[in-house]
């Protein structure tokens, strides 16, 4: 390893900012949103469904990544893609207190 890399000078990382443009592995632009879901874990738990299978549903259709920390959901992917994800969220909510309640 280097000492450049880790000597003196050397930075930490900044910090993602709720909308960013990244590189992808193969150089092409992405879009980094996020979204805080409100409520508590078994309303996340709704949200997410089993084992985030409604997440990974979202990411399908989307061709988006979701990665979620808390209540905070990180969409990466194309410009119109992690929009368009990052609005579906909040109807997902909308849905699930609906379905089954807020408590």
């Amino acid at each position: 390893m280097s000492t450049a890399a880790h000597g003196r000078g050397a930075r930490a990382p900044a910090p993602v900012p709720a909308r960013s443009r990244t590189r992808t592995a193969a150089g092409a632009s992405a879009t980094v949103l996020q979204f805080s879901a409100d409520g508590d874990n078994q309303q996340l738990a709704h949200l997410t469904g089993a084992l985030d299978g409604n997440i990974r549903q979202i990411e399908t259709e989307y061709a988006v990544q979701i990665r979620r920390r808390g209540n905070v959901f990180r969409i990466e992917g194309g410009a119109e893609a992690a929009r368009s994800a990052q609005a579906l969220l909040p109807l997902r909510v909308q849905r699930q207190e609906i379905h089954h309640g807020r408590q």
